[in-house]
């Protein structure tokens, strides 16, 4: 189909037209408008806890075989019941037997067993540029007023010589690690330095260093509290529920107790000067033994090289340590373990180390140089020998020995007392023995013979037949008295790189009271290291380990 189209124009028709003249101009209007400002929140809801199990059940949809029938032979019920007796027979002696005592199966294969090294601490080295450096600062100050004992200084006091001499650093160059103590926490140790030089009077500078190893950074020269004093400190010991409370020991025979949480200025609490008239070989806390409660003070007790055992109490308030008791020990007691009877009853015996019994603060034992081991009492009883002849501040002495225990053939270097029975300890001595002692019985009940002489040892707190020792070759010992009674499991140098055995010698090992898997070690270098000790001597055994040691040491438990 085919259309055109044309154009037409109609006329009369409505015509709509726009001008586009009257939207020319146009009008725009600008405002502001205030709103409400966002505001966002963010929170943490607690979720529903889920926890899955899968459990064994029986499927009672399957279809049984019909061929299965109930066990039910007569011959062997009639079997269980004739071997029913034998069986729990057998049972029963399982639990009394001791045939796999402490042995358990290690399923995680990535336990330490060896003994490392965590962190080797230079306190020798640290006191020396503590020393050069804070003499070096004050040399030009003022010199500040100090309240503190004749033995305490603080360690940026300045004397009247020049701190900066050859022979101050020659001393601090030659002292060794005297003790090391850990605090009630674990988490901080302090370690005295003395010199084992000595002709007469000491005249030596030493220091007691502190390090928490709790902290996130240590740095092993620099340690986090340094604290001078003008003569070599030969024991220290953190009170046992107090841990800024520290009580220390000096050559020249004084004691003081430092409070490590006040300022420098004030951390002296009380000193007594020349206690003793002889070194002093070991510093104490125990409760008071004259006191029948559970929360007894703790008294400070110190033994010297005089032979005297002095009690002390400590008024922190009026800052006063007061001699409340004093024992002697005598050579008569030296006579009854021995053969010999020639010794002269009076005569005093010196003491070269001491221990007290955690779980008996009436109880003590003491050992001499002339390798004498002795178990003592605080307590007085009627049989407690009075000695007229030495008096000290008003107070009366008695001998302190008891029981003569058999004695070493050389000095007795340590003596720890078990931290499970308050009837066992353990002595060492330079005759390169190791003694395991039932306080009750004269004979040892165990002795170990080692290659080198011990100079200091220490219980496990976890394990009742595991301790460590230090020898004069420095060598670090772990004993495991369920593995063996004649040699240690783990022998460690404490200086690998030490071209002779002799170059230097370990003085102090101190296990960690609250991590049993940490113990630290001094030596004659001024050295402190610290050592991670093998899983299986720290975890405790689920085999009575306590009746085990009880039983070598010939202990009835009847009597407890």
């Amino acid at each position: 189909m085919n259309l055109q189209f044309s154009d037409h124009s109609l006329e009369g028709a409505d015509v709509v037209s726009y001008d586009a003249k009257e939207h020319e101009q146009k009008y725009v209007r600008d405002c502001l408008i205030q709103t409400e400002p966002r505001v966002f929140a963010s929170r943490a809801t607690q979720i529903i806890r889920r926890k899955e199990i899968q459990i064994q059940t029986n499927d009672d949809s399957r279809d049984l075989d019909p061929d299965l029938v109930p066990l039910n032979h007569p011959s062997m019920l009639k079997f269980l019941t004739s071997v029913e007796d034998s069986i729990f027979e057998a049972l029963e002696e399982n639990l009394t037997s001791y045939h796999f005592a402490g042995y358990e199966v290690d399923w995680s294969e990535d336990q330490e067993s060896e003994v490392t090294c965590v962190n080797t601490f230079y306190a020798s080295e640290s006191i020396l540029n503590t020393h050069l450096s804070s003499s070096q600062s004050n040399a030009n100050t003022d010199e500040s007023n100090t309240e503190s004992s004749q033995f305490y200084q603080s360690k940026t006091s300045h004397g009247d010589e020049d701190d900066l001499s050859t022979s101050s650093a020659v001393m601090f160059e030659n002292s060794i690690v005297s003790s090391i103590s850990w605090n009630c926490q674990g988490s901080l140790f302090a370690a005295s330095l003395a010199n084992t030089e000595h002709e007469d009077w000491c005249v030596h500078k030493s220091a007691i260093v502190l390090w928490n190893i709790g902290r996130t950074k240590v740095d092993a020269k620099k340690p986090h509290n340094t604290i001078e004093c003008s003569g070599c400190v030969t024991d220290i010991c953190f009170h046992p529920s107090n841990p800024a409370l520290l009580g220390a020991g000096s050559f020249n025979g004084e004691v003081f107790v430092l409070d490590l949480s006040r300022d420098e200025s004030s951390q002296l609490v009380a000193s007594v000067a020349s206690l003793h008239t002889e070194p002093i070989c070991t510093v104490h806390w125990i409760r008071d033994p004259e006191s029948n409660t559970l929360h007894a003070p703790y008294m400070l007790v110190t033994s010297g090289q005089d032979g005297k055992i002095l009690m002390c109490s400590l008024n922190e308030i009026s800052r006063q340590l007061t001699l409340v008791s004093g024992q002697v020990l005598l050579s008569e007691s030296m006579s009854r373990s021995s053969s010999s009877r020639s010794a002269i009853s009076d005569a005093v015996l010196g003491v070269s180390v001491m221990c007290s019994f955690s779980l008996d603060p009436t109880s003590f034992v003491l050992g001499s140089e002339t390798g004498g081991v002795f178990k003592c009492s605080f307590n007085h009883t009627p049989n407690s020998r009075i000695v007229h002849s030495i008096t000290q501040q008003d107070v009366q002495f008695s001998s302190a020995a008891q029981l003569g225990l058999e004695s070493h053939l050389g000095p007795v270097t340590w003596i720890s007392a078990s931290p499970f029975h308050w009837k066992i300890i353990l002595t060492a001595s330079a005759d390169c023995t190791i003694r395991l002692y039932n306080t009750l019985q004269v004979e040892a009940c165990l002795v170990i013979r080692t290659s080198e002489p011990i100079s200091c040892l220490d219980w496990s707190p976890v394990r009742p037949m595991v301790f460590a020792a230090v020898t004069t070759h420095n060598h670090l010992l772990l004993f495991d008295l369920l593995s063996s009674r004649s040699s240690p499991t783990h022998q460690v140098s404490m200086h690998p790189k030490a071209r002779t055995a002799t170059s230097n010698f370990g003085s102090v090992v101190k296990f960690n009271p609250k991590r049993s898997d940490l113990a630290i070690t001094g030596d004659s270098l001024g050295q402190i290291k610290l050592w991670s000790i093998p899983h299986l001597l720290t975890k405790t055994s689920e085999s009575n380990e306590l009746e085990l040691l009880e039983k070598i040491c010939s202990i009835d438990n009847s009597i407890h």
